[in-house]
């Protein structure tokens, strides 16, 4: 792929052997000579424009390749698209769906970012370019890109069973004598479980703190997979964390300082990390789905691998532009590998650590992160020379915000349409009213119970004991969740008597609940 200033450098070498093979430059050659033997003086003029020419679009080629969108943005591109990304954004800002956000794209015009909202509740400060948000899950691209870069290195081989690299006495699980390889853990093809079992769900940042190397090789000296490593698409963090730590072990350095050496130094990723002490720019705060202040993850933990890093927008689209071919780097080669669908995942493919999925009859290589104090998501279209970042400071998990806003921002890019965000308005509605609906409903199978529970203008749907969903009034009778966009109405029987209740999902599903109590 060549940069329009590629090309201006290649018709300028063009012009100037042109010129060396011309009859009027070997006249010029002819009077260089006889100027030595007291002749007439040579013509420069030529000869010194297009080496000037030359020289200039040699050292503008150098600098553009770095300095191209990433030392500055367009402010023709910005303008460009700034109302349909507006449009994407806004409504989750103001419908409280989302703390902050940042929106990044890349194109062959440049480079943009879009703030929205600020960088913590009630805050005046609207994020940018180089505001800090977690990337979480992303930084599984970045794991992959390291091993991926190791294995051009020959330091080791994708085929490589784990237990290579752990020490002596750890035992790694295995499936009738088939051994888990890198290439298993960067797929998500391990077997392996979303999180070890000896890792506490309910409290996951005290657990993350305390989960430690002995713990890891307990739960793996521990586990029996359930089928065969390679089989089956599996999607877990305890993998990516794994990988991670094997990594760092071949590499005899910290995952910190191994990747900083072979991914974020040669891109010049200078904002992004995984301590926080060491960050400069401003920190977002993050919030759950209920704009609830949230615990950020701790910086060092041994699964780190799975979701550790801290970016900017300038520097992950300095990622995605180094990914496209934008940048040249030592990691071209390597990134390439990473793109390749290696395995099956659902209804998409899996590369090294990227998903890849259709997207509007393109290639769209992509990865998502979510975390309960922020979410984030980037994607790129090679084909197009088209990427995207959206980083927020709010959780998105369920409600697939984030994933939506890329992919909308993405087709906006292409010039496709998209489906804009609606979101309910939140209305208040009478305490008494709210008291009607509290009580027990289960499902038409009974098999399922929900309890009701009013709580200041709206009502908890408790599923658990340790599951229970904040719903807000959209009207006397319908209710709505910030947290998985799921709706529910309520119903009265002949006499008036609340009888029921429906659940009806973002996906379109219908589930009817009555009143048993």
């Amino acid at each position: 792929m060549f940069h329009p200033l590629s090309i201006n450098i290649m018709n300028a070498i063009v012009r100037f052997k042109k010129v060396l093979m011309s009859r009027n430059f070997k006249v010029d050659r002819a009077r260089v000579h006889a100027s030595h033997n007291g002749g007439i003086r040579p013509r420069k003029s030529q000869v010194s424009n297009l080496l000037l020419t030359l020289s200039l679009a040699i050292l503008l080629q150098g600098f553009f390749v770095d300095a191209f969108a990433f030392e500055g943005e367009s402010p023709a591109l910005k303008e460009k698209w700034q109302i349909g990304v507006d449009a994407i954004m806004q409504p989750a800002i103001e419908a409280k769906r989302l703390v902050g956000a940042v929106v990044g794209i890349i194109t062959p015009e440049g480079m943009a970012v879009y703030g929205y909202g600020a960088t913590k509740l009630n805050g005046k400060d609207v994020p940018d370019g180089d505001t800090v948000f977690y990337i979480a899950s992303i930084t599984k691209t970045v794991t992959s890109l390291v091993l991926a870069q190791m294995a051009e290195n020959k330091d080791l081989k994708l085929t490589d069973p784990v237990a290579k690299f752990l020490p002596q006495g750890v035992t790694v699980p295995h499936y009738k004598g088939r051994e888990i390889t890198l290439l298993d853990l960067s797929t998500h093809h391990s077997g392996l479980p979303l999180m070890p079992s000896n890792f506490d769900l309910s409290n996951p940042v005290k657990s993350f703190k305390a989960y430690d190397t002995k713990m890891l090789y307990d739960f793996l000296s521990d586990h029996k997979l359930k089928y065969m490593p390679g089989t089956r698409y599996e999607y877990s963090n305890l993998g990516a964390g794994l990988l991670g730590h094997v990594l760092s072990l071949k590499s005899g350095k910290t995952y910190e300082d191994l990747v900083t050496d072979l991914v974020l130094k040669p891109l010049k990723m200078h904002d992004t990390g995984q301590s926080r002490n060491k960050i400069k720019n401003t920190l977002v705060t993050g919030y759950d789905w209920d704009l609830q202040k949230r615990v950020p993850w701790p910086d060092k933990v041994i699964l780190e691998g799975a979701g550790a890093l801290y970016s900017t927008a300038h520097d992950m689209l300095r990622y995605l532009g180094a990914n496209m071919g934008f940048i040249d780097s030592p990691l071209g080669k390597a990134m390439q590998i990473t793109h390749v669908p290696k395995k099956k995942a659902q209804a998409k493919s899996i590369g090294l650590g990227w998903f890849i999925s259709d997207h509007q009859g393109q290639t769209l290589v992509w990865h998502n992160g979510d975390t309960p104090s922020c979410s984030s998501w980037a994607g790129f279209i090679k084909s197009k020379n088209t990427g995207v970042v959206v980083l927020a400071n709010t959780s998105t998990l369920f409600n697939g915000i984030i994933d939506d806003a890329g992919l909308n921002v993405v087709s906006l890019l292409l010039g496709r349409s998209y489906k804009p965000f609606i979101f309910p308005e939140e209305v208040k509605i009478k305490s008494g009213l709210l008291k009607e609906y509290s009580g027990e409903y289960r499902s038409q199978d009974a098999k399922k119970t929900v309890q009701i529970k009013p709580q200041a203008g709206g009502l908890w749907v408790v599923f658990s004991k340790n599951e229970s969903i904040r719903f807000y009034a959209a009207s006397e009778t319908s209710f709505f969740s910030k947290l998985n966009l799921t709706n529910l109405v309520f119903k009265r029987d002949n006499l008036g008597t609340v009888s029921r209740l429906i659940f009806n999902t973002y996906d379109g599903d219908e589930a009817e609940y009555r009143r048993a109590r």
